[in-house]
C-alpha cells in the first residue's frame, strides 16, 4: 500500500517529508500503529488479570470439611468453624500450622454419616442460599463458594 497526502492525495515515496504536489508536511509512520499497540495492551491486561485471578483462586480454601489433629473443620464464605460437642459449631481462626497447609486435611464437601460431630449443613452457619450469617444474626453475601 502506498503512502498518500492527506492534503492532495498526491501519491509519496518512504523518503518525502514534503508533499511534492501541494508542499504539506509529511508525518512519518511509527513502526507499529497505536491501534495495535491499544490491542496488545489490553491483551497484556487481560492475560494478566487471568493468571491473577487462576492463581488467586487456587490459594483460597474450598468450602468443606477438613480435619486436622483429629478435630473436625468447615470452611465457608471466607470462615472457618470448628466443632465443640457441647455447643456445636461456632466460628474460629485456626493455628498458623493449619492454616499454612490446609489443603493437606481437606476431607470433602460431604459429610459422613457416623462422624463424631453433627452435620455441618444443619448448623445455623451453613449458608445454601450463598448468605453467611455473621455473629450478630444478620447475614452477608458468600462469594466463596
Amino acid at each position: 500500500m502506498k503512502k498518500k497526502c492527506k492534503n492532495c492525495g498526491a501519491v509519496l515515496s518512504k523518503t518525502d517529508t514534503v508533499c511534492p504536489n501541494c508542499g504539506a508536511e509529511v508525518k512519518k509512520a511509527g513502526k507499529g500503529s497505536s491501534k495495535k499497540a491499544v490491542i496488545i495492551t489490553i491483551a497484556a491486561i487481560f492475560v494478566l488479570l487471568m493468571v491473577i485471578g487462576i492463581f488467586g483462586g487456587l490459594s483460597a480454601p474450598v468450602r468443606g470439611y477438613y480435619s486436622y489433629e483429629g478435630k473436625p473443620y468447615y470452611y465457608q464464605g471466607g470462615v472457618w468453624y470448628t466443632y465443640s460437642e457441647f455447643g456445636g459449631w461456632y466460628g474460629i481462626v485456626p493455628n498458623q500450622e493449619f492454616l499454612g497447609n490446609y489443603k493437606e486435611y481437606y476431607q470433602g464437601n460431604t459429610y459422613q454419616s457416623g462422624s463424631s460431630y453433627e452435620e455441618f449443613e444443619k448448623s445455623e452457619y451453613y449458608a445454601a442460599d450463598g448468605k453467611v450469617p455473621d455473629f450478630n444474626g444478620k447475614s452477608t453475601e458468600n462469594n466463596n463458594g
